[in-house]
C-alpha cells in the first residue's frame, strides 16, 4: 500500500494564488536574534566539513528540555529521523500500528522498510478526537498485531488535535513494542513543552520523540531535526545517520534559535491569537465545517455541499488538498495553515463568498 499525498499546487507551473495557506511553515519567522547572528556566523570558515556529533546543539537541547544529551541525535531536519527510525529497528513483515489522519512520511517510511501498516483512524464522526477511547483502540491494535512500532503524530498533522501526556504515558505502559510520538508542532501550542512525550523518555525506554526546528523556531530553510529516547536506541539511531548530513550553517543558526526560548512563547501567543480570530469568524459561516479542534498553526476545513478545495483555488487561494489523504478519503477536508491577519482576512474573504454562494464565480 502507498501512502497518499496531498497535492501542494504552488507546484503547478503557471499558477499564481493571492495567498497559499497550503504549506505549514511558522509565517512570523524566527526570532530576532537569528537574525542578528547572522553576520558572524557567516564568518565560520566554509572549507571545513561540519561536525559529525554536534555535540553544542545536543548540549543547548539538553539544557532546553532538562535532559541528558546522551538523549538526543540531530538530523537532516524530522524528515531524515522519520526515515531512519524503520530503517534501524524494523524488520520487512514486522507489525506498525499508525495513527491516521497523520504526517504522510510516517507511512511512506515504513512501507519502505516493507513493515505491515494498520492505520486506526480518527473518525469525522467522533470529529477527531484524541481522547482515552481512542488511545484504547491504538493499543488494541497494537497488542493484537504485535506491533513493532506503534507512531503518533501530536500534535496532530492535519487536524492539530492533540493526545494528553497521560495518555500517551498510559499507552507506552502497555504497547508491545516502540512508542514513536511526532512532537513538530509541539511548541505553537505547549511552548515550556509541559506537555510534552519528551518528560517520559526518562523512565520509559521505549519511547522515541522526534522533534524539529521547522516549524515554531521558523526555520524551515535549514532543515535541523531532532529525535529524544533512551540512550541505547539514539546510539543505534546515530550509528545510521549520514555524515555531515547538517550544514556548519545551519547547526549554528539552530544553536542561535535556541539562546531565545522565550521567542516560543510570543510564537504561541500570536499564533493562538490568529487562529481565535479564523475559528470565531469560520464558525459563523454556513456550509463550512471544521474537522477537529485544533490547538496548532494547522487546522482542515471542509465545505458541506462543494468542493472547498477547487472553490479556494478559482478566488486564487491555495490550500492543500487531503481528499485523497490516509485517513481522509473522499470527505471534502482541506489543510488550512493560519497565517498573519492581513492574510487571514483574504482567507475569511473567499470563505465568506464560498459559503454564501459557491456557485456564484
Amino acid at each position: 500500500m502507498q501512502a497518499n499525498i496531498p497535492s501542494y499546487v504552488p507546484q503547478i507551473q503557471g499558477f499564481h494564488s493571492r495567498a497559499d495557506f497550503s504549506t505549514l511553515t511558522n509565517v512570523f519567522g524566527p526570532s530576532p536574534l537569528v537574525r542578528k547572528a547572522l553576520p558572524s556566523l557567516l564568518k565560520d570558515p566554509m572549507n571545513l566539513y561540519p561536525m559529525r556529533n554536534p555535540v553544542r546543539l545536543k548540549e543547548k537541547i539538553a539544557s532546553w528540555l532538562t535532559i541528558d544529551p546522551s538523549m538526543i541525535t540531530v538530523g537532516n531536519g524530522s524528515d531524515e529521523l522519520i526515515a531512519i527510525i524503520p530503517q534501524v529497528l524494523l524488520e520487512p513483515g514486522d507489525h506498525c500500528v499508525v495513527q491516521t489522519p497523520t504526517f504522510f512520511r510516517i507511512i511512506e517510511s515504513l512501507h519502505r522498510m516493507k513493515g505491515e501498516v494498520l492505520t486506526v483512524p480518527a473518525t469525522d464522526e467522533t470529529n477527531f478526537v484524541l481522547g482515552q477511547r481512542y488511545i484504547e483502540s491504538v493499543f488494541a491494535a497494537s497488542k493484537r498485531t504485535n506491533a513493532r512500532i506503534t507512531w503518533l503524530c501530536s500534535p496532530n498533522n492535519p487536524t492539530g488535535e492533540t493526545i494528553e501526556l497521560d495518555h500517551i504515558t498510559w499507552l507506552s505502559r502497555r504497547v508491545p513494542g516502540l512508542l514513536v510520538v511526532d512532537e513538530a508542532y509541539q511548541e505553537f501550542f505547549d511552548p515550556k513543552n509541559n506537555l510534552s512525550a519528551t518528560r517520559l523518555v526518562d523512565k520509559h525506554d521505549n519511547i522515541i520523540v522526534t522533534k524539529t526546528f521547522s516549524k515554531a523556531f521558523g526555520l524551515a530553510g535549514i532543515r535541523v531535526g531532532f529525535a529524544i529516547s533512551s540512550p541505547h536506541l539514539i546510539d543505534a539511531l546515530e550509528r545510521w545517520r549520514l555524515n555531515f548530513a547538517i550544514s556548519s550553517l545551519s547547526l549554528r543558526i539552530a544553536e542561535a534559535a535556541l539562546d531565545d526560548i522565550s521567542f516560543l512563547q510570543k510564537v504561541h501567543e500570536r499564533m493562538d491569537t490568529e487562529r481565535t480570530f479564523l475559528f470565531t469568524n469560520i464558525d459563523k459561516l454556513p456550509q463550512l465545517k471544521r474537522g477537529g479542534h485544533s490547538k496548532t498553526n494547522v487546522f482542515i476545513l471542509k465545505h458541506t455541499n462543494g468542493n472547498l478545495f477547487d472553490l479556494l483555488l478559482k478566488r486564487g487561494i491555495v490550500t492543500a488538498d487531503f481528499n485523497e489523504m490516509n485517513g481522509l478519503e473522499h470527505l471534502g477536508f482541506v489543510r488550512i495553515t493560519v497565517k498573519t491577519r492581513s492574510e487571514n482576512e483574504i482567507l475569511l474573504q473567499a470563505l465568506r463568498k464560498t459559503a454564501n454562494g459557491h456557485k456564484k464565480f
